[in-house]
């Protein structure tokens, strides 16, 4: 009988150190696809409009998700979403863009107003 009962436990300790496997998990970025967009510079009534445009486009890029377009070449600065020439940031490959304006309130306060729009539809994002 002892020599079953070290059999036993001895076959359960084999199997149970054959079953003992390491977990392994590589984090190795983010989305495979990052969404290509634009920020255009905010329109400003006062000051830090440029501040706001940077801070959104370094927080998409800091997501993973998207990957911001620079818009050196492109002429225009729309402030509102019927000011977009959808055809110089279809050229960009952009698919999607946020426009807007920053205003100066009393007491060192913003008030920033933005629209997102689809560059492939041509549409404003809701």
């Amino acid at each position: 009988m002892p020599i079953l009962r070290l059999t036993v436990f001895f076959t359960a300790l084999l199997v149970a150190s054959l079953a003992h496997a390491a977990l392994e998990i590589e984090i190795s970025g983010g989305s495979a696809q990052q969404v290509p967009v634009v920020i255009v510079p905010f329109f400003q009534t006062g000051t830090s409009a440029d501040n706001i445009s940077n801070i959104i486009a370094a927080d998409l890029k800091r997501s993973g998700l998207f990957r911001v377009l620079e818009i050196g070449g492109v002429s225009s600065r729309p402030a509102d979403i019927s000011q977009i020439k959808y055809a110089e940031w279809l050229a960009l490959q952009a698919q999607a863009m946020a426009v807007g304006k920053v205003e100066t309130l009393p007491g060192n306060r913003l008030n920033v107003t933005f629209q997102l729009a689809d560059v492939l539809k041509q549409t404003q994002l809701t």
